[in-house]
């Protein structure tokens, strides 16, 4: 059961060309998708932060298919379920539902934190320092 793959939806830094990548580069990527609920929000102090909301916003991102050993790797480096906590999400991917792992934001001291504007609905995060 170990080596069973599960989808991934990531968002910020495990992107690839952005800095935590590396931890992906032997996983499948589907491609892009976004989350199919728009109950999100997201905050910007140097790496993307996001949390149900429900304030109108569907995350974009990227897809993938990762082995246990991969997703253990992504808990540690997301402080699962301490700082982010997995959670099971739908998001679509070529105009087809996918279940997919994403990784949220406690809701703790969020209000201080400088939000991200949605365009067209959509959150976007990119790293300038590495996109």
């Amino acid at each position: 059961m170990k080596n069973h793959q599960q989808a991934l939806f990531v968002y910020g830094t495990l992107q690839r060309g952005h800095r935590n990548h590396e931890i992906l580069k032997h996983s499948h990527f589907i491609g892009p998708a976004v989350t199919a609920s728009d109950h999100f929000i997201m905050w910007d102090v140097g790496f993307p932060m996001v949390a149900i909301d429900y304030s109108g916003h569907r995350v974009s991102g990227e897809l993938y298919h990762v082995d246990w050993e991969t997703l253990t790797k992504c808990d540690q480096l997301e402080s699962h379920p301490h700082f982010y906590k997995r959670e099971a999400v739908t998001v679509v991917h070529r105009r087809k539902l996918e279940s997919a792992w994403m990784y949220l934001r406690l809701p703790k001291d969020r209000k201080h934190w400088p939000k991200l504007e949605a365009v067209d609905g959509l959150l976007r995060w990119r790293d300038l320092k590495f996109a």
